[in-house]
C-alpha cells in the first residue's frame, strides 16, 4: 500500500523469464536491509472502523434489495449478470472514497515515521491482489490509522 526507497526488480524479473540480452542480468540497484523500515496495516479492520462505512455499506444493501426486488423471483441469466455487474461497478463507486482515505492516511503514516514499506496484512486487497505478510519484528500500525483518520472499533 505505501512504498519509498524498495528497489524494482520487475525489470530483471522479465528479462530473467524472457531470457533476454546476452544471458547476463542488469545489475539492480540494492538498498541495505539495515537502513530499510516495515510496518504493517490492517486495511480492512481501519475500513470497517471508519465512520463513513456504515453508511456506505447500508448504502450498498440497499441498492442489493432493490435489484433483487427489481429482478424479481425467476430472473433471466442475462438479467441477472447484467445487475450484478452494476452492483459491482456502484459498490467499488461506494467504496473508492474510503479506500482512497484510508491509503493517503497510510501513506501519511509512513512519510511521518519513515516506513519504507507498509504491507496490508488483512488479506482483502481492495484491488484484487491479496497482500499479507505477518511477522512479530514488523510493527502493527492498524491502531495508529484508525485514529489518525477519526476512526473507532
Amino acid at each position: 500500500m505505501f512504498a519509498r526507497g524498495i528497489p524494482n526488480l520487475s525489470n530483471d524479473v522479465i528479462a530473467g523469464l524472457n531470457k533476454t540480452g546476452d544471458g547476463v542480468t542488469s545489475k539492480s540497484t540494492f538498498v541495505s536491509s539495515d537502513k530499510l523500515r516495515f510496518a504493517q496495516v490492517d486495511a480492512n479492520r481501519v475500513f470497517k472502523a471508519l465512520p463513513e462505512t456504515k453508511e456506505a455499506e447500508a448504502e450498498i444493501a440497499a441498492a442489493k434489495e432493490k435489484a433483487k426486488a427489481e429482478l424479481g423471483d425467476h430472473p433471466s441469466v442475462d438479467a441477472r449478470a447484467a445487475k450484478d455487474r452494476q452492483l459491482e461497478a456502484d459498490t467499488a463507486e461506494k467504496r473508492r472514497p474510503l479506500v482512497n482515505k484510508i491509503v493517503t492516511g497510510i501513506a501519511a503514516i509512513g512519510e511521518k515515521q519513515g516506513f519504507n514499506l507498509i504491507f496490508d496484512a488483512s488479506g482483502k486487497s481492495y484491488n484484487g491482489v491479496p497482500v499479507t505478510i505477518a511477522s512479530r519484528d514488523i510493527p502493527d500500525i492498524t491502531a495508529e490509522v484508525i485514529a489518525d483518520l477519526g476512526g473507532n472499533e
